[in-house]
């Protein structure tokens, strides 16, 4: 199935449900409007998606612009010229070549990149405690049961990628695909995460879910869909605030906040 084809089916996404963590008036909001235009990061994590799991594809999905300033009518030319396409700059192109090589050549990356499987396979399911549709796109799939997810990020040192990791919730992410590769028919005993820097030398390692780690991960999307399937009966989607709250100041302002060096990281 086509990314396109996916986007088409009727379902609840991790992308929107993650959303309804803000508040549910943002949770509706995103659903109800135009996608917002990708940014320069997630273009090359796209990208590097593709190189990696499906480089058969990347041609026919991605050009390059070669003209220098992106505006003026070469550039307008171009763009209708390429219409459906990703246009990447040449900088770009080296860039995800290099992310999808060094991923490509790490021993730890390679092994479950390796071998049999299915890279973007679409998942559909009804959440049963809900009855809520629900859909998945996994990035890896292997025959032995292993759920893996690429992703490209800022930093691999351990504590700031935990941290990012923790506050994007992908430790939900891949609790929701892996229970919905079950609830699909598909053995899963292993969930991992290979990761790159975004960056030179573009640094891999590999990251096993524990069972502890998914466990939080599906209360915390267990929980969501609760309260999306509450929102639905009641037709109500507040915002973050019902009640008026405490002005605070931060800890960072007392001087004892120890994790001030973790803000701003992000994966990608």
């Amino acid at each position: 199935m086509t990314f396109d084809d996916y986007l088409k089916i009727e379902a609840v996404n991790w992308s929107s449900l993650k959303k309804l963590a803000i508040s549910p008036l943002h949770y509706k909001h995103g659903i109800e409007s135009p996608p917002t235009p990708p940014t320069d990061a997630m273009i090359i994590g796209s990208a590097t998606h593709k190189a990696v799991l499906e480089p058969e594809d990347f041609d026919s999905e991605y050009t390059v612009w070669t003209g220098g300033t992106r505006r003026g009518k070469e550039w307008d030319a171009f763009c209708a010229a390429n219409a459906g396409k990703e246009i990447l700059r040449e900088q770009d192109v080296d860039r995800v070549q290099a992310l999808a090589l060094s991923v490509q050549r790490h021993p730890g990356c390679a092994r479950y990149l390796g071998g049999k499987g299915v890279n973007e396979l679409t998942i559909r399911w009804n959440d049963l405690p809900t009855g809520i549709a629900c859909k998945g796109r996994a990035d890896r799939v292997t025959d032995d049961g292993v759920l893996i997810d690429l992703k490209t990020t800022r930093d691999l040192t351990p504590r700031p990628f935990m941290a990012a990791s923790c506050r994007l919730g992908y430790h939900a992410q891949m609790a929701f695909y892996a229970d919905g590769l079950r609830a699909s028919g598909y053995d899963v005993n292993k969930v991992v995460i290979l990761a790159v820097e975004s960056s030179a030398p573009y640094d891999c390692g590999v990251f096993v879910l524990g069972e502890d780690v998914l466990y939080a991960g599906r209360e915390e999307y267990r929980a969501l869909l609760r309260r999306l399937a509450e929102c639905r009966a009641t037709d109500r989607w507040p915002g973050r605030y019902e009640e008026e709250q405490s002005m605070e100041l931060p800890a960072w302002y007392f001087g004892d906040d120890e994790d001030a060096d973790d803000l701003g990281v992000e994966v990608e």
